[in-house]
């Protein structure tokens, strides 16, 4: 505590950064037994005005957003349970991942050739936006042998390099309906036709248990179990397309039902784009996750938020034609999932997944639209400047976002707790 006074008597208002925070799920190695005294003390003593960047190096073989998310949660939630100052932490914790550019493969690395090493430069690419997705306020790469500081680095590590230029996750696409839309007001869809399946022959979409529905509003004389949109023209996988949907998930009872899927009918129902399921939230809390069960390389799990029931909540697939899709929730982009291969000739079924279903759910469909990106300049990203430091013989390359605080000094680049 008498260290960060020290420290704010010169420095008011001062972003340290302390590396590394302990993610020690089954508890503090008797070797560091003093260091959350040291980190309370350290919370406690900075002013109002000062930050704590939380730099985690148990970070650095992750590449997945849920991923970066858990370990920020788990770690997090570590601190305040050992901590006796969670009111300091709350206030000026900010967690932030770390990337381990040329983590050991194997215990190789090269500057040349990219299928030795951990990641590939798109990957690390995706690792760095991932990152910055789940940190508070910076994300770190760090490097041993991968020369990012060198003076003439290679034409490798220079593409490893871009991976830092905009590390902020990418902005939501917007679909521009053109191939399939529908708001179920009533007008009926533009490009193709809404179907519903099922045998309930009600005039909204329903499966009733105790005074449950499980309900599109769609306005078809019989709309019944599950809807799919039958677009005029297929989208082939190789295609540069966005399905963009919004849901009020008002209810979901120890099952899932569908809200993104695509199927290839012609050759048997083959999958395309993603399958993404509404599944009751993985803390247990009165909420709801998104989960990803199939894609091109099988079952992913939850990834996202837990989400409040009731409330209107938006899905973007991007179809990159190359084998990937990216994925927003509510403009907070997940990450990028292999494609499962098939052209998507049916969008849906949508709604009931399976028999579980039926222990009650309440689900409401609020439009469907497929088509090319409405605006081209929506995926780039905002360049956000990065800053280097060195930490003796190795490299560490922060990333962060720029905000509104204004403190009078900072030991790096930036300031404040910009998401």
């Amino acid at each position: 505590q008498e260290y960060a006074q020290a420290i704010n008597s010169e420095f008011p208002y001062i972003t340290l950064m302390m590396i590394p925070v302990m993610h020690r799920p089954n508890g503090l190695l008797r070797q560091e037994s003093l260091y959350q005294y040291f980190f309370d003390g350290i919370v406690h003593g900075l002013d109002a005005g000062s930050k704590l960047i939380a730099g985690s190096e148990f970070t650095y073989d992750k590449s997945s957003h849920a991923d970066f998310t858990t370990i920020r949660n788990e770690t997090l939630d570590q601190y305040l349970g050992r901590s006796t100052v969670d009111d300091d932490i709350g206030i000026r914790w900010s967690f932030a991942p770390g990337v381990f550019a040329d983590h050991p493969n194997g215990g190789t690395w090269s500057t040349t050739h990219a299928n030795l090493n951990f990641r590939n430069p798109q990957q690390h690419k995706d690792a760095t936006r991932h990152a910055m997705a789940a940190a508070d306020e910076y994300a770190w790469s760090y490097g041993e042998q991968s020369l990012f500081l060198a003076e003439s680095p290679t034409p490798l590590i220079r593409k490893y390099l871009k991976g830092h230029d905009h590390p902020s996750p990418p902005t939501p696409p917007s679909s521009d309906g053109n191939v399939f839309f529908d708001t179920f007001d009533g007008t009926g869809p533009s490009g193709g036709k809404g179907t519903t399946t099922g045998n309930f022959g009600n005039e909204r979409f329903f499966r009733e248990t105790a005074g449950q529905l499980l309900q599109f509003t769609v306005t078809e004389a019989t709309a019944e179990q599950e809807w799919r949109a039958e677009p005029d023209n297929i989208l082939p996988a190789t295609a540069d397309y966005i399905a963009e949907v919004r849901w009020i998930v008002g209810r979901i009872n120890g099952e899932n039902a569908t809200l993104i899927n695509g199927s290839q009918v012609s050759t048997g129902e083959a999958g395309a784009l993603l399958r993404i399921e509404a599944k009751p939230a993985t803390s247990g809390n009165n909420k709801w996750q998104a989960e990803i069960s199939d894609s091109g390389t099988g079952y992913i799990g939850h990834v996202g938020p837990e989400l409040d029931y009731g409330a209107s909540t938006k899905l973007v697939a991007h179809n990159h034609g190359d084998g990937l899709v990216s994925l927003w929730i509510n403009d907070g982009f997940m990450g990028r999932y292999p494609a499962l291969p098939g052209n998507l000739e049916w969008f849906g079924n949508l709604g009931n997944n399976s028999s579980h279903i039926q222990q009650g759910a309440d689900m409401k469909l609020e439009y469907v639209s497929l088509g090319t990106m409405e605006h081209a300049s929506s995926l780039t990203t905002i360049p956000e400047p990065a800053s280097m430091l060195l930490l003796g013989s190795a490299a560490l390359v922060l990333l962060g976002r720029l905000s509104e605080r204004t403190p009078a000094a900072t030991t790096m680049a930036h300031r404040g707790r910009g998401h």
